[in-house]
């Protein structure tokens, strides 16, 4: 508690960079929030990436977005060609350009279309909007849910400060990292799942430090105490707790990162990165924003109060 200030400059300022790179650099999103067609294509040796654009920006006559997926021989191309056509003669339009841009490159690199996904305008704006909705909704019912249980504001404002803290950080680290680490870090549906576990793995951490912290404010003599000395309290005795549990599932996140394979490799990412984080304001956020928004007033006020009217014969 005497170096929380501290520790709310540090996340104040990794906010403020997220949040920075958010609104300037802003996001590679998938094709679910953006429409199109995606395709994998696998070469039978390493390929140059910018031949591989720039054959293809001549053939699609747009701009085509291509990135290494996995191996260095293996790649992700996204093309917004004929995205407001879904029949099958324009599917297959796109597909022989597709297939005659990757030709040009190198002839005697063989290629070949692993997988492929189709998205519309529509049905991305559709999505993008939903996936927006879903996660403001989730804070909001995360809120009045530790409000409802802890019967005091200020649990439920720590609580979604936490929260929040942990969702700009995820998004802006997915903003920073975009074209840096040698993975896909495309915003899709794979990643709001993987933020919305991470909001409800940050809420549960979150719930038992509170849980301890009322369980030391209903104690008898709990008003003689500094609430700061009680939340510290509260914190401790729940810490190897929650580290052990962090762990466990950072070590099982990790193994699944470097072995789970590429298609998962960004969700494992988020999860990973979020679960770290969402420990770290568990510890460091939650419980002091308490003690400040309380500005000194101790929790068990009004307690003794009623429990002295309870005894009085």
């Amino acid at each position: 508690m005497q170096k929380r200030k501290i520790f709310y400059a540090i996340s104040i300022v990794a906010v403020i960079i997220s949040a920075a790179s958010i609104f300037t650099k802003g996001f590679s999103l998938g094709v679910d929030f953006q429409g199109g067609r995606t395709y994998t294509v696998r070469y039978d040796k390493p390929v140059d990436l910018e031949a591989v654009r720039t054959n293809l920006d001549d053939i699609f006559k747009k701009t085509t977005e291509v990135k290494v997926f996995g191996a260095s021989n293996q790649l992700r191309i996204t093309t917004t060609y004929h995205i407001e056509e879904t029949s099958d003669s324009a599917d297959k339009e796109v597909l022989d350009k597709l297939n005659q841009g990757l030709s040009k490159v190198d002839a005697s690199n063989k290629h070949e279309i692993l997988s492929s996904q189709k998205v519309g305008p529509s049905i991305a704006t559709d999505i993008k909007s939903r996936a927006t909705s879903s996660a403001i909704f989730s804070i909001i019912i995360v809120a009045a849910y530790i409000l409802i249980r802890f019967h005091k504001w200020e649990y439920s404002v720590g609580a979604a400060i936490a929260t929040i803290h942990d969702a700009i950080i995820l998004l802006g680290l997915f903003s920073i990292l975009d074209g840096i680490v040698p993975f896909s870090l495309d915003i899709d549906q794979h990643f709001v799942a993987a933020i919305l576990t991470v909001i409800a793995y940050s809420v549960n951490d979150t719930v038992v430090v509170f849980d301890r912290l009322r369980e030391f404010v209903s104690k008898p003599n709990a008003h003689n105490e500094d609430l700061g000395d009680v939340v510290n309290h509260a914190i401790n005795s729940t810490l190897s707790r929650t580290i052990i549990t962090s762990l466990t599932i950072v070590f099982v996140l990790a193994v699944l990162f470097i072995f789970g394979g590429e298609v998962i490799r960004g969700f494992s990412f988020a999860i990973l990165i979020g679960v770290i984080v969402g420990t770290y304001s568990s510890i460091i956020l939650a419980a002091p924003s308490v003690y400040d928004l309380r500005k000194g007033k101790h929790l068990a006020e009004g307690n003794t109060a009623k429990k002295a009217e309870v005894v009085r014969p």
